[in-house]
């Protein structure tokens, strides 16, 4: 009986060292992630007011082209309704999936509306990069859904890292990274989810309910050659179309409509596809397949919806004040379909991309590339405009010009024109008959040649 009653205090004992080095360690691994990893973001806001919400009737989910152009304030003015922004940095179809699981533990929302775009379709890097799924997973209460997101999205090393933040940083200055992490996270800002800490107003700001307003834009006529991702390149995701589906189940499932809304890109942007109506057929046999209704606002008609340059600020991202008109006009629309009102899109919307063009006399931007003995002007346009070119030098970086070229149908000046002190070349295009001074519809861009 004694040898039994010391082989079970040995267990006990035993059994408290390994509880308490379990314990100790996860302390430790607690604290190293709060010194160690910097998590002052817009998301960690956006995940506490959304887990703090008291009711909810409309839920945005999608990537950069719905946190930063829905703005819950207007939207709900329009739907009069409690509208939510719960769009996340690159977030992929399966983000939005277990962002609404998770949001429908609590709520019970009318609409999710998801603001697509193609590169959601596209199996492309970007989305396979883990820290686009760490904003989202870091934020997720402890629960069965996020340990079934963690498994569906992390693989190898990048698994250790979501459960482990501070292995992020294994190879920086931990010194400093520490230093750095808790000058943030020792603020009371940061302490009580205040959103002071997240103002730049040079920059953008964070107006709470998951919105970002940029104070950035693009100036008319200095859009230069509009770059981003070239649909033909890439393959579509099979993962994230069936993850868009999953979405479509959850919501039926939860009383809750999914409606699809695609925020307009520049028409620079769409220009630069091979073939943007592929694009727009692929949005169509998605939201058909589901039997989703779609409002696309690239074929947005300019009389109902005028994006100009300033309205961007960059191939895909709206400026606050793009935003601003995007949200009242998007919203009134969805609005009346919610209401249940016939909607004829004929009347918002173009039927196709090659009629938008028909329809858009004007240059959308221009560039000038450099080949072997030339610099050479290009343009995108819409269709039946006649592009002609004026080419200015100068030789103090942009302070003053001097004509090279009065506007012409010619779109090439030879280097041996260039007088030997230039140091920038500018084009400007406009369309043939318009006069320079009395139309909008001209671009400019200008290359440094040191």
């Amino acid at each position: 009986m004694e040898k039994h009653r010391i082989l079970y205090k040995s267990q006990i004992s035993r059994i408290f060292r390994i509880a308490s080095f379990i314990g100790i360690l996860c302390l430790l691994i607690n604290i190293a992630n709060y010194c160690l990893y910097n998590d002052n973001t817009y998301t960690r806001v956006m995940f506490h007011e959304m887990y703090a919400l008291e009711e909810v009737d409309v839920v945005f989910v999608g990537s950069s082209n719905v946190y930063r152009h829905f703005d819950p304030e207007i939207w709900d003015r329009s739907l009069e309704a409690k509208t939510f922004n719960a769009g996340t940095s690159v977030q992929a179809p399966d983000g939005a999936y277990y962002i609404m699981k998770e949001l429908f533990k609590d709520q019970s929302p009318s609409y999710c509306i998801y603001g697509i775009n193609y590169i959601l379709f596209l199996e492309l890097e970007a989305y396979n990069n883990p820290q686009n799924h760490y904003i989202i997973f870091d934020y997720l209460k402890p629960s069965i859904n996020r340990c079934l997101y963690g498994y569906t999205v992390f693989r190898d090393k990048s698994m250790l890292n979501a459960w482990m933040p501070a292995t992020r940083n294994a190879n920086a200055d931990l010194v400093s990274t520490a230093k750095d992490v808790m000058s943030i996270k020792m603020t009371s800002t940061y302490q009580k989810y205040g959103y002071d800490i997240y103002i730049n107003s040079d920059d953008e700001e964070y107006q709470g309910r998951g919105f970002v307003y940029s104070n950035r834009q693009t100036k008319k006529g200095e859009v230069g050659k509009i770059s981003g991702y070239i649909f033909s390149d890439y393959e579509i995701s099979e993962k994230y179309i069936f993850y868009i589906k999953k979405l479509k189940m959850l919501c039926e499932a939860n009383g809750c409509e999914l409606v699809f809304v695609v925020p307009p890109l520049p028409y620079a942007t769409m220009k630069r596809q091979e073939n943007y109506q592929e694009i727009l057929e692929l949005y169509d046999k998605v939201a058909n397949d589901l039997d989703v209704t779609i409002f696309n606002f690239d074929l947005a008609k300019p009389e109902y919806l005028n994006m100009e340059d300033s309205d961007f600020y960059d191939y895909a991202h709206m400026s606050g004040k793009g935003a601003e008109k995007f949200s009242l006009v998007a919203s009134e629309l969805v609005k009346k379909y919610m209401d249940g009102e016939e909607i004829d899109k004929k009347e918002y919307f173009y039927n196709s991309y090659e009629e938008l063009l028909d329809n858009s006399p004007w240059i959308f931007n221009t560039w000038i590339e450099k080949n072997e003995d030339n610099f050479m002007a290009q343009v995108a346009c819409g269709n039946g405009v006649q592009p002609e070119y004026c080419f200015q030098w100068s030789d103090d970086h942009g302070e003053t010009w001097h004509m090279l070229q009065e506007y012409s149908e010619n779109n090439q000046i030879a280097d041996a024109n260039i007088p030997d002190e230039c140091n920038m070349l500018m084009v400007w295009a406009k369309p043939r008959d318009v006069i320079p001074e009395e139309t909008d519809y001209q671009q400019c861009y200008w290359m440094k040649l040191e």
